[in-house]
């Protein structure tokens, strides 16, 4: 492979990880039954997170990271008594989850840590660092059930350097990912699914993933925008197993698809992956998205990010 093709495939993988799009990384840390349950230190965490990448090596804890979240210091998210580390039940498996407020730098590191039962994830996904700074998130509980009350700032700053744009969202992890709350979900059926993006930056990228029935459709052509004779294509039909089929239509029932908008964006921004989504149910009934830069809700990106992790080769 030349170099700058895969420098530009690096690219691209960290620009759609910060959007959300790709897969959420399984963090490579030795699973050790009841390591959650059993922390009561800031040590303990620090020996569960370290391992899992040379950001969590520079995570700070307890009073060290307070200042890194002074903007909410008058607010309901405001750190207190270096209490920085919080469990909740997340993925509600019965067994706890960590949410960590640390700082990294001089900056805000807002992960969870689940303990699906056999290996230890971390996500993040409720963060977009591309539009969004300054993160926080606390425990709620509704419904006999652990949420996550997460908080941000608009990436721009005010005329006199103040932070603006604040926005609270109320969310729950359901197939992978943290998504917009839903107080009531309805169960629905699937009869097919589409999904279409396009991306260019050096390199154009053209995905398709197709769900019919149990059959899931994987194709995508990457051409070098500066020289079309560097051509790659990749494509894979296979089925997905009862388990990732009832994964997808949970996570399309809960964030209610049929309800949302028709379009998001209203002026498509260089470097961004635009995204058409159609879903059929099983009335036959469609309902077609257009997503200018995959940025649509939290629940989408999600979508976007499921349908990449069943469909690839």
């Amino acid at each position: 492979m030349p170099p700058h093709l895969g420098k530009t495939i690096f690219l691209l993988g960290l620009i759609l990880l910060l959007f959300g799009i790709l897969p959420l990384q399984i963090a490579a840390q030795e699973y050790i039954p009841g390591q959650i349950a059993a922390i009561k230190t800031d040590a303990q965490v620090l020996e569960l997170i370290r391992p899992f990448g040379w950001e969590f090596e520079e995570a700070i804890l307890g009073d060290s990271a307070v200042s890194a979240y002074q903007p909410y210091r008058s607010t309901r998210f405001a750190v207190r008594g270096a209490q920085t580390w919080f469990k909740a039940d997340f993925d509600h498996n019965g067994l706890p989850d960590l949410l960590v407020l640390a700082r990294r730098k001089d900056i805000p590191f807002v992960f969870c840590v689940l303990d699906t039962g056999t290996k230890f994830q971390v996500v993040r996904n409720f963060y977009n660092a591309v539009k969004r700074r300054q993160p926080v998130a606390r425990v709620v509980a509704r419904g006999g059930q652990d949420l996550l009350k997460y908080a941000d700032f608009a990436r721009r700053r005010g005329g006199r350097g103040q932070l603006v744009g604040r926005r609270i969202s109320l969310l729950s992890f359901v197939s992978g990912g943290f998504v917009e709350y839903n107080s009531q979900p309805v169960p629905r059926q699937i009869r097919q699914l589409t999904y279409e993006s396009s991306y260019s930056y050096h390199q154009t990228i053209h995905t398709r993933i197709a769900v019919r029935g149990d059959s899931i459709q994987f194709w995508e052509q990457r051409t070098d925008s500066r020289d079309s004779t560097q051509n790659s294509l990749a494509q894979q039909r296979k089925l997905l197993t009862p388990a990732q089929r009832q994964r997808l239509i949970q996570l399309l029932s809960y964030i209610n698809y049929s309800a949302l908008r028709s379009s998001y964006g209203s002026i498509h921004v260089n470097h961004t992956p635009y995204v058409e989504l159609m879903v059929e149910d099983e009335r036959g009934k469609k309902k077609n998205i257009d997503d200018l830069n995959g940025m649509g809700t939290l629940g989408l990106r999600r979508l976007y990010a499921l349908l990449h992790e069943l469909g690839r080769p």
